[in-house]
């Protein structure tokens, strides 16, 4: 199973990571941890600008948690929802793993939780399998 991983989150746990390692150790800690919450600000909203526009808007999405959290167990079951536990919080991962089932379904990929995908999800998960489209 092919897993599609933003290549944005890989930058920036570079870029954590790098704004972590790059604090002097002769400078302020006040302004180096002002000048670090600045830079994961500015971090965080390049990512959020190059995300494509799909994304933003299923991340931006205020369904019940406890929805959410169905809809990640039921991915779950489908093998789509890697996590470890269900968080109930639309994340990431929630989102890749509901443009796969959209995908393998034959629905729109944009990984909102809409009625139709809802739907499928429940079918599929009931039947313990996803089910695919003919090409």
């Amino acid at each position: 199973m092919t897993r599609r991983i933003p290549s944005m989150v890989a930058v920036a746990l570079a870029l954590s990571l790098c704004a972590v390692g790059c604090e002097s150790p002769n400078s302020d800690s006040g302004t180096t941890s002002k000048a670090m919450e600045q830079r994961m600000r500015d971090i965080e909203k390049r990512m959020k600008d190059s995300m494509p526009k799909t994304q933003q808007i299923a991340l931006a999405q205020k369904p019940d948690p406890a929805v959410v959290r169905k809809v990640q167990d039921q991915l779950k079951t489908l093998n789509e929802y890697l996590e470890p536990a269900p968080s109930g919080k639309i994340d990431m991962v929630t989102v890749n793993a509901s443009e796969a089932f959209q995908h393998r379904v034959g629905l729109k990929e944009d990984g909102l939780l809409n009625e139709e995908t809802l739907h499928k999800l429940e079918e599929a998960s009931k039947a313990g399998s996803t089910p695919t489209t003919a090409p």
